[in-house]
């Protein structure tokens, strides 16, 4: 299934728009000033709550701003304040190497 297929699903049902929505407000919400990297924002949904985070999935989309592997991440060390995501976890093949980057990326005192 291709990101645009997610993204029509989120738009033909409002059930799970209105319990995703709920989930991404309340993750912007607790989101500290600053730049904040998405891993795995698939359909875009989390723009609509967080317009500056930096959108990131596995394959590319337009909606996107980089298409990258979260285990081996193209930005530099201490560029985010907040590292996010949302069912992403379980599709990572090495959690504990995704999580090595996550902390590279995230400056000192950030959040996740």
């Amino acid at each position: 299934m291709s990101s645009g297929d997610y993204r029509s699903i989120w738009h033909q049902k409002p059930v799970l728009r209105k319990l995703y929505s709920g989930f991404y407000r309340r993750m912007a919400d607790t989101c500290r000033p600053g730049a904040t990297l998405e891993i795995g924002g698939g359909s875009g949904n989390f723009k609509a709550f967080a317009p500056h985070v930096v959108s990131t999935d596995i394959l590319f989309a337009s909606w996107l701003d980089s298409a990258c592997d979260a285990q081996a991440l193209p930005f530099r060390e201490g560029s985010f304040d907040n590292v996010v995501m949302m069912d992403v976890f379980h599709h990572l093949e090495r959690p504990t190497v995704f999580l090595r980057e996550a902390l590279r990326v995230l400056k000192p005192g950030g959040g996740w």
